[in-house]
């Protein structure tokens, strides 16, 4: 039993400059791959919470964990530090080139709302930390000359043959391609709705030589700030009323885009 049983701590985490690392390569299916790493996130931290023996309803609860964001109410301490101390960590070796920032902080007895508005201004102040790449590159070393990173893989490509020299960062995204696109277009709802259509994964299908094309980039504003303003709203609510709330919100979003989004199609 942890010397710390009892308390209640709230721990944060976000996916760091997203759009950087999803659009860093301008091809279709490097998009779509680093969109998958992301997405991974959510998959990646479960398993993560399994080796450090913490108990999903027992030990903690899931507020959110989806679109590369991590809210988590943990009932001891020792789990919330377990967790902080080695996800940065894991996040930059299974996805390298994504950095993630987080926040732990205890459930006063100010109330679960007052530890979330907290952890949020914490973890907009963790955004300003620079984790650089570790090992750094040899001075004398080949680059890829899509992203200038450090070369680790080189392949071959099925079509023409020719070589393409990859960094970590790009393996990481080419790697499952076919079935990762089959997962997002699961995710939105698109094999539903559309039953054994196929989809590209080159741009150069979609349009051709001198035509011109536009690539949407849709994502949430200020989704902190929604936060805080909806905990405004729970002043005097329990935690379990509270966190019962915040978990619907996070529900209704994921719903609310797909919807949008088939709708839109």
């Amino acid at each position: 039993m942890s010397e710390h049983a009892g308390s209640k701590w709230l721990y944060i985490s976000s996916a760091k400059g997203i759009q950087n690392y999803i659009f860093k390569v301008g091809k279709l299916k490097y998009i779509i791959g680093g969109s998958e790493r992301i997405e991974n996130l959510g998959t990646e931290i479960d398993e993560v919470l399994g080796r450090i023996g913490a108990r999903e309803n027992h030990d903690y609860r899931v507020i959110q964990n989806a679109g590369g964001n991590a809210r988590l109410l943990f009932y001891s301490r020792d789990h919330a530090l377990a967790l902080a101390e080695v996800w940065p960590y894991i996040v930059r070796k299974k996805i390298p080139g994504l950095q993630v920032v987080q926040a732990v902080v205890p459930v006063t007895d100010h109330g679960f709302v007052t530890a979330l508005t907290e952890s949020e201004y914490v973890l907009r102040a963790n955004r300003n930390i620079y984790y650089p790449d570790l090992p750094p590159a040899e001075p004398v070393v080949a680059r890829n000359r899509l992203t200038g990173l450090p070369v680790v893989a080189i392949n071959r490509d099925a079509k023409d043959g020719s070589e393409m020299y990859l960094d970590a960062e790009s393996v990481s995204k080419l790697d499952n391609i076919i079935k990762t696109q089959e997962k997002l277009l699961e995710r939105i709802g698109v094999m539903d709705r559309w039953p054994g259509r196929t989809w590209t994964r080159e741009f150069s299908r979609i349009a051709g030589e001198g035509e011109y094309m536009a690539v949407i980039h849709a994502d949430a504003n200020g989704l902190g700030q929604c936060l805080i303003k909806l905990g405004s709203r729970l002043t005097g609510a329990t935690d379990d009323r509270a966190v019962a709330v915040y978990r619907q919100f996070s529900t209704a979003i994921e719903s609310s885009t797909q919807q949008a989004f088939l709708e839109a199609l």
